[in-house]
Order: C-alpha cells, then sequence, then structure tokens
C-alpha cells in the first residue's frame, strides 16, 4: 500500500509536462514576418519532447552523456555524445 503513494506521485509529475494539461505556452512567441513559420524547439522542455529528440530524464548526466536541455523542474535531459577523436 506504501507504493501507491509513490505511484500516484510519479503519475503527477508526469501529468504535469503533458500537453494539455496545463496551460502553458513553451515557443517563441515574437512574431517575426507573416510569411516565416515557428520553428521547432531546439532544446526540449518537457519529458515528451526529451524523449522525442532521443533523450532521457535523469538527475545528472555523467560521460559520456551530455545535457541538451530540461525535461521540467531543473532535471536535465540526457543525450549520448560521440568521442571527436
Amino acid at each position: 500500500m506504501k507504493i501507491l503513494y509513490l505511484l500516484f506521485a510519479v503519475f503527477f509529475l508526469v501529468l504535469q509536462s503533458t500537453p494539455g494539461f496545463a496551460n502553458v505556452n513553451h515557443q517563441n512567441t515574437t512574431t517575426k514576418s507573416a510569411t516565416t513559420t515557428a520553428s521547432p524547439i531546439k532544446t526540449p522542455v518537457t519529458i515528451l519532447q526529451c524523449i522525442r529528440v532521443g533523450g532521457f530524464c535523469f538527475g545528472i548526466c555523467l560521460p559520456p552523456f551530455r545535457p541538451m536541455g530540461t525535461c521540467g523542474f531543473g532535471v536535465p535531459c540526457c543525450t549520448f555524445s560521440y568521442p571527436l577523436a
């Protein structure tokens, strides 16, 4: 029964970052011109965006991984960085 509280908390945190749950616009709201379209999000700011670009959410990105954005609440979105050698 004690795990039920933990599962509820994790479920609530996942819902916090899903589109439509919170009415927050994370995209750029500045208008450049009528002919340009909005560019895709370059750095992820939610868990779903992190997963879509091939990353994963973890507390700290240890080598060979590097942070490429956030998953919300200050948790970095980590991705594999290829060595240049």
